[in-house]
């Protein structure tokens, strides 16, 4: 399953959607807009930490060899503090191939 990333430019607040495709079904929704997150990355010794501030809400961090984050080499990730807390990510397990590279994106996510 694709796990769905879009950049909302509206101002925060509430945002009502509904999905064409299944309308039918009565499946709607809202998306949340928070205020920007702030992103800082460090690299040192084949580690490379994320850190951020802004936003609010739960984390989650995808990371992808494509910057569409399209599949299949995209994967969800949950930050340091798991998907409850924190404001950090620390990637050591992977490292891309000689002149790739891995793309990083942390966004809020709310459970409904």
């Amino acid at each position: 399953m694709q796990t769905p990333v879009l950049a909302f430019p509206q101002a925060p607040g509430p945002i009502p959607y509904y999905c064409t495709n299944h309308c039918l079904l009565q499946m709607r929704g809202t998306v949340t807009v928070t205020g920007l997150i702030d992103m800082k990355a460090t690299h040192s010794a084949g580690i490379l930490m994320l850190s951020w501030t802004g936003g609010s809400g739960h984390y989650q961090v995808f990371r992808s060899d494509n910057a569409l984050f399209n599949p299949p080499n995209t994967q969800t990730l949950d930050p340091d503090g798991g998907f409850d807390s924190g404001t950090t990510f620390t990637d050591s397990t992977s490292q891309p191939a000689v002149g790739k590279a891995f793309f990083y994106l942390a966004m809020n996510k709310t459970l409904s």
